[in-house]
């Protein structure tokens, strides 16, 4: 009787962890939409200015700056491919 107990708190645990997961991914989520309209201003501007829609270089610090922050949970390629898909979406 003891071992279902357990396994019933397991399993309510596990169903507590799986709710913050998805309400962090819906954070992550409002956070790219937040990105993404500011990247349509950034364009919008650029493009006012005359100026190139991209800058590699600034592209470039911004990929070494965010894996500079790397640790134990998230290593630095994890981090790169990561934030090179949100900075390509955030071209389209």
């Amino acid at each position: 009787m003891k071992r279902y107990a357990v396994e019933a708190e397991g399993l309510l645990e596990l169903e507590g962890l799986r709710k913050q997961i998805d309400e962090i991914d819906r954070e992550i989520l409002s956070l790219l939409f937040h990105r993404q309209e500011t990247a349509v201003s950034i364009g919008d501007r650029k493009k006012t200015l005359g100026l190139d829609r991209v800058d590699p270089l600034r592209e470039k610090g911004i990929l070494q700056s965010l894996t500079a922050q790397e640790n134990a949970l998230l290593k630095g390629s994890a981090i790169r491919s990561i934030f090179s898909e949100i900075i390509s979406a955030g071209r389209e």
